[in-house]
């Protein structure tokens, strides 16, 4: 194998073992970096926007949105890069609801719109991505985005039954 295929495994090799932060840290900078050196790398943006949120997730409190953002950033990178793909409509919505969850009423409503229209697009592009993960995410969004806003405990049960 040439050294460019072993080099361009890495970053993979080291998120498959995100459990350990370090090696979650080191493959997103890997992502960063090559991002940072060829800007049209549509793998290394979403990779990229998919490691923030993880890193989001369980990184220390002070870095929390520091790594949603630069998540949001990233998908919205790789969108611009290929707007018909869903990875990067995906990370963004997964990271705008990671913020509107972990950061009070004042995220909540900043992203209760975005996250919906990411997902939606994520759903007409590909509804099987993820094994449909955008589904159940639009689905937890109408559950947790009070009524007054678009939310409806009803909806969820809608969107699962049309599988």
């Amino acid at each position: 194998m040439s050294a460019a295929i072993c080099a361009a495994q890495e970053p993979d090799r080291l998120y498959a073992d995100r459990a350990n932060l370090a090696s979650a840290r080191r493959a997103a900078g890997l992502w960063a970096a090559e991002l940072a050196g060829h800007p049209a790398a549509f793998d290394a943006a979403w990779k990229l926007a998919r490691a923030d949120y993880w890193l989001g997730e369980h990184a220390s409190e002070s870095e929390r949105r520091a790594f949603l953002e630069g998540g949001i950033e990233s998908g919205r990178r790789a969108v611009a890069l290929q707007p018909n793909r869903p990875e990067g409509h995906f990370w963004i919505a997964a990271n705008m609801g990671a913020l509107a969850e972990s950061f009070g009423i004042r995220a909540g409503l900043k992203y209760r719109k975005p996250v919906k229209d990411e997902l939606e697009t994520v759903l007409r592009l590909d509804p099987a991505f993820m094994r449909g993960s955008a589904d159940r995410a639009l689905g937890r969004w109408y559950f947790e985005v009070p009524r007054l806003f678009g939310g409806s405990t009803r909806r969820p049960r809608r969107i699962c039954a049309r599988r």
